[in-house]
């Protein structure tokens, strides 16, 4: 999303850009704190939200089985139009590896080897983008504008292009640190690190939090759980640090290459066009290198969402229909029913990274959001103090300030998401 708005408006809305991350930012830091305090993850938390048995839990599990199909086309998408810059063979059969591949990957658990592999070439990228947004950056005042430009006159009338300013940039929000769901697999990844309460957790069949032992927690307990937050608090700022970076840099090449020559790309040749410039700005090599990392990154991502999603809505399912559900089964039944999901959206629909991007990042990562933080800051600070004893309550008690931080997430994600439903009806 990040290299498409600037090829069209340049640097103008690098700030938007920054904003969405960092306010998605308070949103992981908050379940993050959330499931090391109390030993479960936001599936078991959203549980516990006043009103209909389960009314969240089930809403949840609707709308992130619309988006488990979304997302993983998308990525299959892209696949395809990057995979033609490397080996000009069907962008379907790229798309279908990067689908099939992870698939078996999730579906054996055979997967965190290839993954650290894939890393260093992942690395590599981001030194490379780094490197290409200092070469080919714009002057420095236009990175000050803070305007919000009308959609330019030469890029009107161009497939996939909307008149709408907002309809082009808003996307951007949705895709850039990830959406609802990326929130919800961090505390399970939490809880596979076993920080704080999640130590004594089966991870691979989670439950609700220990009711009991929370409520009896002594200070010096109490302590030692602060102090695993404060190590979530560092992991999240550098997620964030990095997250910026690289999003911030991939527009901003754009905006230094694609924006002065009018190019927006689009279909199937997004992949040879950022490609041609690697090529143009280390030698051809460097094109060859930049795709293979990039598949590299895209495989990374759809091994997660083969991982994740099956794992959420096997939770959503164990909390809604409140009785032992058979982890193992359920991860496996929706990683068959993605994978053929995702085999018909991208035989149906072709290769088509912008439409599917679009569709995925407005789903998951804007329209839903402002439910999430609001649901998290009334758990952070009705819900956790009433779990907590007296001796740990003044301890763990999250600071008013995340709070604050969460409300403005709240209010300025509603404010983007009802902008956005509007431009759609």
């Amino acid at each position: 999303m990040s290299p498409r708005v600037g090829a069209l408006f340049g640097v103008a809305f690098l700030w938007v850009l920054i904003l969405g991350i960092l306010l998605k930012y308070f949103i992981g830091l908050g379940a993050g704190h959330y499931t090391t305090i109390t030993g479960e993850g936001m599936i078991d938390m959203f549980s516990r939200v006043p009103g209909p048995k389960n009314w969240v839990v089930w809403f949840v599990f609707a709308v992130q089985l619309c988006a488990a199909m979304l997302s993983p086309a998308a990525i299959a998408s892209l696949a395809g139009t990057y995979g033609r810059g490397l080996l000009p063979i069907s962008p379907y059969i790229w798309g279908w590896m990067l689908t099939i591949i992870p698939a078996i990957l999730a579906w054996t658990g055979k997967y965190e080897l290839i993954e650290k592999a894939m890393s260093v070439l992942i690395l590599v990228m981001v030194i490379a983008v780094i490197i290409g947004a200092i070469m080919v950056s714009p002057p420095l005042r236009e990175y000050f504008t803070f305007s919000f430009p009308s959609v330019p006159t030469w890029a009107r009338g161009l497939p996939d292009v909307s008149e709408r300013t907002a309809m082009e940039v808003l996307p951007l929000l949705g895709w850039g640190a990830g959406g609802f769901a990326s929130h919800v697999w961090y505390t399970y990844w939490i809880m596979g690190k076993g920080y704080g309460m999640t130590a004594n957790i089966n991870y691979e069949n989670p439950g609700p939090a220990n009711a009991k032992e929370l409520k009896s927690l002594g200070k010096e307990k109490a302590r030692k759980i602060k102090s695993w937050t404060r190590v979530v608090t560092v992991d999240a700022t550098i997620a964030l640090v990095i997250g910026i970076v690289v999003s911030s840099c991939f527009m901003i090449i754009s905006a230094g290459t694609l924006h002065p020559q009018k190019i927006v790309p689009a279909g199937e040749d997004i992949g040879v066009e950022i490609s041609r410039i690697f090529n143009i700005l280390f030698g051809s090599w460097a094109g060859y290198l930049f795709i293979i990392a990039i598949l590299c990154a895209l495989f990374a991502t759809q091994i997660a969402h083969f991982v994740g999603w099956p794992r959420m809505l096997s939770d959503c399912l164990r909390v809604g229909l409140k009785r032992k559900v058979d982890w193992k089964k359920g991860y496996k039944l929706f990683i068959l029913i993605m994978l053929v999901l995702n085999m018909v959206i991208i035989y149906s629909l072709g290769v088509q990274p912008y439409l599917l991007a679009k569709a995925a990042s407005i789903w998951d990562g804007l329209l839903f959001i402002p439910l999430q933080s609001a649901i998290l800051c009334y758990a952070l600070f009705r819900i956790l103090p009433r779990m907590l004893s007296d001796e740990a309550k003044p301890i763990l008690k999250p600071r008013r300030s995340l709070a604050a931080a969460l409300i403005v997430s709240t209010m300025v994600f509603s404010i983007f998401a009802i902008m956005m439903l509007r431009g759609i009806i």
